[in-house]
């Protein structure tokens, strides 16, 4: 594909050099190459469709990258990509409702008729959409529209299930899907050039007599859907807002004139002033966002705030191509672009603004001059597409309708998790896509090594204690320093600041309340009685089976003043469960738990002791609440965990269940002991002559063997410790934290940091 690839690289320096502007120009010049790429493509006999979309997306990339701000080219990328998995679906489709839509070929000029089985290619593709519903797997859609997963068959590419069938001819197959592709590419660009026309034929519905418009910018669409309302015998009146500083306004107003319309220009800073004489606010858009958001000219958000101040309707005109799958929340979405300030300012005019006294000659005066303006959905009263009008809150139907649903999720996964929480408060259907494992699964493939560092923020005036979350950038161990971003403050009473801290996939059990760092909201645990006895540790876990987040509590029962391993309780609570109250289960090994748990793969396990003086690994399965001892303690690591003055932590290493052991915090060595289920524990390894002596161990780097430690205390910045085990160095690596130095005496470090989508 030499030729193509010199038409995609000149096509890309034209986007570079922005020498193509305009959502429609843009969009119709991508269809156009998308559709040579696809012509010129060689596919072979196996994953044709695969292929194709490989390469429609690779020219894909090259063409977002080249000016990110034209939503308008990933569109219609993402629409090519809908339409050869449509074509490759239908195939499938046809194949297994016994329809032979082979015959029909590139080369010849004969009509697409289904001549060995005697159909014509109208009921095929009846009989292919009618096979559609069955043969989708669960998707975006159809959780939207209810269709049970059961009745999903997993998706079949048409060339894998051609290629079972021994009478099939290979090139007959891949020439009918590229054939199917590219008129499907060519329904898109007709779409695409007429949807001026489409949107037009609408105004006589919205625009009555004697009504006064305002509008604001250049916009083609709103100068077609203008006059065709006046060539329908409509009197009204158009105000144009001029559009500073570019002057778009100055431009459409001439051509309203010289067709015939009524129009006042004004200024941008008037709209507010005129706004109590207009009947509807008319803009065109240079994108619809996933979440009906508006991205247009600038000043037009000041438009929408001024509309809505006096209830006057606020109506966008946007061709299909322009409604974009992508949320403003996405990372890769570039909202806006600075354009030239000598559209402001003269270049001749900075010269009395440098500051030549320190000799720098820098400028004393900024000139910003944004070329967008973002309108949330909320002061949005219409859209009016080529398809008919909508409300905000049905884009997402119609980006349903356009885009794949392996596109639509895929941009789902990469929202902040804040605003995934928000569109699981939007609706039931929303709250399964997000919450389920398949999604969850989507996500963890691209979350890094992160941190979540927890400061103390002591009152002891108020009696309160204030929790302050920050999450980590992904750990890189070239480096010396770790930027952090905030995520919120959640204040308890004083009294929490003894309770040993738990995290779990996202959450954090401190005491008796559980909160989401990510959210910044809290749920407290019922009350649960003692009966004279006393409430031992909590332990945190998540069960991903039923996904569903658990605490274990041991309550110590005395009798007779003396307490009695037989008469302790063991109760559960199942967060986010009705009724929400503690369940009493059973367990057959009556033990004292001796220190905080681990949770791993759905399995809770701690350090504790039987009756018969058994000292040992219990595990508690979150799914079954089953309780059972994993492994026994060697003697060496009983002396170990009953020092005086010993820390002991127990961590993940290599998915096996350890704990680290230093016997005193004045002598600079730390033992790890792994435990196997149904033997003695046997020591790993041993950290001597830390560079610190009051390191903790923190996490072992699985594919690494390193190991990260961090200290108990600080005096003035958060820092850890990494182990080089090959090297056998140990280097120090800060945390960047803007934050008071008290903040400091006392951290919480919590590594394998995910941000959790639970309601709590």
């Amino acid at each position: 594909m030499p030729d193509v690839q010199s038409t995609v690289l000149e096509f890309v320096n034209k986007l570079r050099k922005r020498k193509i502007e305009g959502s429609q120009a843009t969009a119709k010049c991508t269809v156009e190459l998308l559709r040579s790429v696809i012509s010129q493509q060689r596919v072979p006999h196996s994953n044709q469709a695969l292929a194709l979309i490989d390469a429609v997306k690779a020219v894909g990339e090259q063409l977002v990258a080249a000016n990110p701000v034209e939503l308008a080219v990933g569109n219609v990328v993402r629409r090519v990509l809908h339409i050869i998995r449509e074509e490759d679906l239908s195939l499938a489709t046809a194949a297994m409702a016994g329809l032979d839509l082979l015959d029909g070929s590139d080369d010849d000029g004969e009509d697409d008729n289904c001549k060995g089985v005697g159909y014509s290619a109208m009921s095929a593709a009846v009989a292919a959409a009618a096979a559609r519903s069955t043969l989708r797997p669960p998707s975006l859609q159809t959780l939207l529209e209810g269709t049970p997963e059961s009745a999903a068959v997993p998706y079949t590419s048409s060339s894998g299930a051609d290629s079972e069938s021994k009478t099939a001819d290979k090139s007959s197959i891949t020439r009918k899907l590229k054939h199917d592709v590219i008129e499907g590419v060519n329904q898109l660009i007709l779409e695409i050039a007429g949807c001026h026309e489409q949107i037009a034929e609408q105004a006589i519905e919205h625009i009555h007599q004697n009504e006064v418009i305002l509008t604001l910018g250049s916009s083609r669409t709103v100068l077609e859907f203008l006059c065709a309302a006046k060539e329908k015998k409509r009197s009204f009146r158009v105000f144009v807002a001029e559009g500073a500083p570019r002057y778009q306004g100055h431009l459409l107003a001439k051509e309203l004139v010289a067709r015939g319309l009524q129009t006042t220009v004004i200024t941008d800073s008037a709209v507010f002033a005129m706004i109590s004489r207009v009947n509807m606010v008319i803009i065109g858009a240079h994108a619809v966002m996933a979440n009906g958001g508006v991205i247009g000219p600038v000043g037009v958000n000041m438009a929408a705030l001024a509309a809505k101040k006096h209830a006057v309707p606020f109506v966008v005109l946007a061709g299909s191509h322009k409604l974009c799958p992508l949320y403003p929340h996405n990372p890769e979405v570039l909202l806006n672009e600075l354009r030239s300030p000598s559209e402001l300012l003269d270049f001749g005019e900075f010269s009395d603004c440098l500051d030549f006294g320190t000799g720098s000659g820098s400028p004393l005066l900024q000139v910003v001059n944004p070329t967008f303006d973002y309108v949330p959905p909320s002061l949005v009263s219409l859209f009016i597409t080529d398809t008919g009008g909508h409300n905000p809150s049905y884009m997402y139907r119609l980006i349903a309708d356009y885009y794949s649903a392996d596109d639509l999720i895929e941009i789902l996964s990469r929202l902040p998790s804040k605003s995934l929480v928000r569109f699981m408060l939007v609706s039931k259907s929303w709250q399964e896509i997000i919450s389920s494992k398949s999604f969850i699964r989507l996500r963890s493939l691209t979350w890094p090594l992160r941190f979540l560092l927890v400061l103390k923020e002591f009152d002891y005036q108020k009696g309160r204690l204030t929790f302050n979350f920050f999450s980590s950038s992904s750990l890189s161990l070239s480096s010396t320093s770790i930027s952090t971003t905030f995520l919120s403050k959640i204040t308890f009473p004083l009294r929490q600041a003894g309770h040993p801290m738990y995290y779990v996939n996202g959450l954090i059990n401190i005491g008796d309340i559980i909160c989401n760092p990510c959210t910044g909201k809290t749920v407290s645990l019922p009350k649960l009685a003692a009966s004279g006895g006393s409430i031992g540790r909590r332990f945190f876990g998540y069960d991903p089976v039923n996904n569903q987040y658990k605490v274990l509590c041991i309550t110590h029962h005395n009798l007779g003043g003396h307490a009695t391993l037989q008469f302790n309780r063991y109760h559960v609570f199942t967060l986010g469960a009705k009724p929400k109250k503690w369940r009493f289960i059973d367990c057959g090994i009556p033990h004292t738990d001796w220190s905080s748990c681990l949770c791993i793969d759905g399995f809770v396990y701690y350090i504790a002791s039987t009756d018969a003086g058994l000292m040992c690994l219990m595990k508690f399965d979150l799914s079954s609440e089953k309780l059972n001892i994993f492994a026994r303690a060697s003697e060496e690591m009983k002396a170990s965990f009953s020092h005086f003055n010993s820390y002991k932590t127990l961590i993940n290493y290599h998915g096996k269940v350890a704990i680290a052991i230093q016997r005193s915090h004045l002598v600079p060595s730390i033992d790890l002991f792994v435990f196997e289920e149904g033997k003695q524990e046997y020591k790993a390894k041993s950290f001597n002559n830390l560079a610190r002596l009051n390191l903790r161990t923190k996490c072992v780097i699985n594919h690494m063997d390193d190991t990260i430690f961090a200290p108990v205390y600080s005096e003035s910045e958060a820092t850890i410790i990494h182990h080089d085990f090959k090297g056998h160095s140990f280097k120090k690596m800060k945390f960047e934290v803007d934050v008071k130095k008290d903040w400091f005496h006392e951290t919480n470090y919590f590594v394998g940091y995910v941000e959790s989508l639970m309601m709590i």
